[in-house]
């Protein structure tokens, strides 16, 4: 059934709206950082305001006195409420006579000496002006803005201030969401343009690639940006290619195991006849012949299992584990006797600790040891020695494998692939040895790598589950 074609993200959850809403919402509250000071010098400012139209009209009446007349009611009338006040009464530096005007209300809610008012103190008293304003008078306390030894006592009504801060923060409002919109639409292109049309670009392709990898028109066409969007695309890139390089890879591996399936038996049968003959020859009395007839024994044996060991890889066939308890020294024991009369001049050293028990799958360990002893004696070790050790506290399950060998060791060429099949090929070889021991190692939770060294081969495995 051929996969669904990818959708794209809807509106209302693609990366650009939250992007947009987001926006509009750090906007805001950039704006209430910003408002909630200024709300409370507006109120700071309209109370001097009113502090320096007392003063003023209390300098009426200095006029009056001086001129040796009274104020009339009408006259008083028009000066309170030009200062919005209920009552002034002046206090000069230096002169025990005041000034008064208006009269002084019986209860008073609140005093506000603006003298004394700090920061957060005006924020708090803006906030309460505003959500909870007084139902009685105020008393607000300050020296004159034009005389600084001038100190006035206003007492007002707080509600026509309240209105005023309510039309002035609804004026806030209307300047916050033209502005936060107007940001959110520039923020919006500007990501649009330099993020999310290139991650667009970039799921688009991993979309269309996965359909038809093989395809090279649907390989990724970097941009050649210099920052982090650059460096995805060319590491995207770079991805594609690998994983079509591993995709052809495979093909002729399977390609291979198709192959070498069909030739098989046929392949068998007449291995199977040569080992007769070779049986019949090693048995004959010709001194000559039982001479050259190990050798020829050994090739056969060789080529039966290349046939077996190439088949069974390109099948891919998973192999469930069978996890048992069993003594590692007596398993690398078996693995060097079966190993001995094929390199008889090689010397197989075990120093596995006696007994050594390991928890895992004994058939996929003898394959592991083997192919692993075996390719150093391919490569002309003449020395090959095993070890193994529980690095671990006592109690804690784990297991370190160390087969090592005295030969060439392995170049770098080599090294750097060294656990891919046919990577490693010898000169009779398959190059799947390495491959078959990772595969089996790392279906036991382990992990096998070269271990650098002076001279030959080492590799080490590491078990935490062993």
């Amino acid at each position: 059934m051929p996969a669904a074609a990818p959708r794209l993200p809807s509106i209302r959850s693609s990366l650009t709206t939250r992007l947009l809403l987001w926006t509009i919402v750090f906007v805001m509250l950039a704006e209430v950082l910003i408002y909630v000071p200024s709300i409370a010098r507006y109120r700071l400012q309209a109370l001097r305001d009113t502090i320096a139209d007392a003063h003023l009209a209390t300098l009426a009446i200095d006029a009056a006195t001086e001129a040796k007349t009274a104020i009339s009611p009408e006259l008083e009338g028009k000066l309170l409420g030009h200062t919005r006040a209920l009552g002034v009464i002046r206090f000069q530096a230096g002169q025990p006579r005041r000034v008064a005007l208006g009269e002084v209300p019986e209860r008073i809610d609140a005093t506000y000496d603006l003298r004394e008012a700090g920061f957060f103190t005006l924020i708090w008293n803006a906030l309460a002006t505003l959500l909870a304003p007084k139902a009685g008078p105020v008393r607000v306390i300050d020296l004159s803005p034009q005389d600084g030894g001038v100190l006035l006592e206003v007492f007002i009504n707080e509600q026509p201030l309240t209105r005023d801060m309510i039309s002035y923060s609804g004026r806030i409002l209307v300047l916050s969401v033209i502005i936060s919109l107007f940001a959110a639409c520039l923020v919006y292109l500007s990501l649009h343009w330099l993020l999310v049309r290139p991650l667009r670009r970039l799921t688009e392709n991993m979309a269309t690639f996965r359909d038809a990898p093989e395809d090279t028109a649907r390989l990724m066409k970097p941009s050649g940006r210099g920052d982090e969007l650059g460096f995805a695309e060319r590491e995207l890139r770079d991805m594609q290619l690998g994983l079509r390089q591993a995709l052809r890879q495979r093909e002729h591996l399977a390609a291979l195991g198709a192959a070498v399936t069909k030739i098989n038996h046929d392949l068998r049968n007449a291995l199977s006849s040569a080992q007769l003959v070779s049986d019949r020859i090693a048995d004959s009395a010709d001194p000559g012949v039982r001479r050259v007839a190990p050798t020829l024994v050994r090739a056969i044996d060789r080529a039966v299992d290349l046939c077996a060991q190439t088949l069974e890889y390109a099948r891919g066939q998973e192999h469930e584990l069978e996890i048992t308890e069993f003594d590692f020294a007596a398993l690398v024991d078996e693995a060097i006797q079966a190993l001995a009369p094929g390199a008889p001049d090689a010397k197989h050293v075990n120093e596995v600790p006696r007994p050594f028990p390991l928890k895992a799958d004994r058939a996929a360990f003898e394959r592991i040891v083997t192919n692993l002893m075996r390719n150093a004696i391919q490569v002309g070790a003449k020395t090959v020695t095993v070890r193994a050790a529980r690095p671990l506290p006592p109690g804690v399950k784990g297991a370190v494998i160390d087969i090592a060998d005295d030969g060439p060791g392995l170049p770098p060429e080599v090294r750097a692939r060294l656990f891919e099949p046919f990577a490693a090929a010898r000169k009779g070889g398959t190059g799947l040895g390495l491959a078959i021991v990772r595969d089996l190692v790392q279906a036991h939770h382990g992990s096998v790598r070269l271990v650098d060294g002076t001279g030959g081969a080492h590799f080490r495995i590491e078990l935490p589950r062993a």
